[in-house]
């Protein structure tokens, strides 16, 4: 009895894993020509055990449609971002989580943007795998910190993600227009 179910949730892992894989190869093939920086695959137990089982504690932030968690994976730290189920969206969600990466793995090339490093295909929606901002979380700096950021830091921080919006918007082979960036 226990190895039916064992059958049953390797079959589900396997047939996310060949959905959420054509969708997300479709995607790079359409956005980019197929020309896009190499991203490892994470295994679904790879990031439990990176997240603590996506502990509370290890959650850095939280948003209507996706959580971010801080991992240890090979000794170094990461940022699992795992979506929710239902993104209230036009597009479908799987769609625009290919999206995505597909545009964060082009991105990885400019310094202001954080690398994906990968993703979880084996997921209801992929988990996407970045590197861990070593500086910190920029939210956490602007709206949480106990004293005000000084004026020149401020300027820096405007100028250096106007770069990384210019670099999406003309940077890359395909234009993309970002209409909803956060901290």
């Amino acid at each position: 009895m226990l190895s039916r179910f064992r059958n049953h949730k390797n079959k589900r892992k396997e047939g996310y894993f060949l959905k959420n894989g054509a969708v997300m190869l479709e995607q790079l093939i359409h956005s980019f020509n197929g020309n896009c920086n190499p991203i490892r695959m994470y295994s679904g137990k790879e990031l439990k055990k990176a997240t603590n089982d996506y502990s509370w504690d290890r959650m850095t932030h939280e948003d209507w449609n996706f959580q971010l968690y801080k991992g240890v994976h090979d000794d170094h730290e990461i940022l699992v971002k795992k979506f929710e189920g239902d993104l209230n969206s036009c597009m479908d969600p799987l769609e625009l989580i290919t999206n995505k990466a597909a545009i964060a793995s082009n991105m990885s090339k400019q310094k202001n943007v954080l690398k994906l490093l990968g993703c979880c295909l084996e997921t209801k929606l992929p988990t996407l795998v970045y590197e861990f901002p070593a500086k910190g979380i920029l939210s956490h700096h602007i709206y949480r910190g106990s004293q005000l950021l000084p004026w020149q830091i401020k300027l820096k921080i405007a100028v250096e993600v106007a770069d990384a919006v210019a670099y999406l918007h003309y940077g890359t082979c395909k234009r993309f227009i970002h209409r909803h960036i956060k901290t």
